[in-house]
């Protein structure tokens, strides 16, 4: 128990870096670039890897840390790729200079929310010059301009929190019953095909949300639509085959 409170006590330091990440991550779906976050996310791996043995079992001058180094690595890691992450997206104009002035000041003033919802949704930041000259005016007008996109996001936390929830009052079942190694086999297995999954949503919200961007409804629908279709085939036959290899499992 004390290594694993080690563990936690470690890694929610790098809390702040995940969000980073998640948010960098999605801004690049938007649009429609899977490639940067996949180098960036690879790139933290491999520090994460090399770290790791080295904080662990320690090498040279570095002592050894045990349980409590392998999440120093992790932790070092999505620091290290949240601090690429805010940098690529302050030089995409997605993120405000710190101590920015404002610019262009001779030209009548627009209110952030319409400088935002004309760049993301009209253009679509197809023209990265024309995004930083429209950016909403410092980091006050950022967070004004973000309000409508967070109470849009509130559905998907309460989402969240709720299968978060599930999954901790089910471990906590299992456990009580001794079966936590069963469960967590079957929670891996969960994961794994969820994520692979996953890449079916990714593929639905870049798509669709590129489609209204530029104000095209029928694409969207059809992106949608055809994303829904692969969804419904894939999980079925996801289902099946993890049904069928349960002895197994």
């Amino acid at each position: 128990m004390h290594q694993a409170e080690m563990y936690l006590r470690v890694r929610a330091l790098s809390a702040p870096a995940a969000l980073i990440g998640t948010v960098a991550v999605g801004a690049y779906r938007g649009l429609l670039d899977t490639k940067t976050p996949l180098l960036v996310s690879g790139a933290a791996n491999a520090v994460n890897l090399v770290l790791d043995p080295i904080l662990i079992f320690g090498f040279g001058p570095v002592p050894a840390f045990g349980v409590a180094g392998a999440a120093a690595a992790t932790t070092a890691a999505e620091w290290i790729a949240a601090v690429v992450f805010w940098k690529m997206l302050v030089d995409e104009g997605l993120l405000p200079r710190m101590g920015q002035e404002t610019k262009n000041e001779a030209e009548p003033a627009k209110s952030s929310e319409e400088t935002f919802g004309k760049t993301v949704f009209e253009t679509g930041l197809t023209d990265e010059s024309e995004s930083a000259a429209s950016s909403p005016d410092g980091i006050t007008g950022w967070f004004t301009a973000m309000k409508p996109l967070a109470a849009g996001s509130a559905s998907q936390l309460v989402r969240t929190l709720i299968l978060q929830a599930v999954l901790l009052r089910a471990t906590a079942e299992a456990a009580g019953s001794g079966a936590a190694g069963s469960h967590q086999i079957c929670i891996q297995v969960w994961w794994v095909t969820l994520f692979a999954l996953d890449a079916l949503a990714v593929a639905a919200q870049s798509l669709v949300a590129s489609s209204l961007g530029t104000g095209d409804v029928p694409r969207a629908r059809g992106a949608a639509d055809r994303c829904l279709k692969w969804a419904l085939a894939a999980g079925t036959a996801v289902g099946v085959g993890i049904y069928a290899a349960g002895p197994a499992l």
